[in-house]
């Protein structure tokens, strides 16, 4: 499976991300792609399933110096639910 985003990449999220618990929301602004990987408790015979694939990304200042904490977002669903909708620029 190819996944729109590598590691490396850097993106700007347009808009806030909310999460149903407090103080996992994602600000808007800009973030790197540290790894691609399965997610925090993936079993080890699903580790290579497209499905469980996450993004890790570090926010960051506009300079690139890392800022905040990392996050994890499933792969897919961040490419069809942030990127295909718009709410993601890619700075290349």
């Amino acid at each position: 499976m190819t996944f729109k985003l590598k590691v490396g990449d850097v993106i700007i999220l347009k808009d806030r991300i909310n999460s149903p618990i407090s103080g996992c929301g994602w600000s808007s602004g800009y973030y790197r792609v540290t790894s691609i990987g399965p997610g925090y408790g993936t079993a080890r015979c699903d580790r290579g399933d497209p499905r469980v694939q996450t993004y890790f990304f570090q926010r960051i200042k506009k300079d690139g110096t890392n800022f905040g904490k990392s996050q994890g977002y499933n792969a897919q669903v961040f490419d069809s639910t942030f990127i295909d909708l718009d709410k993601v620029e890619l700075v290349k």
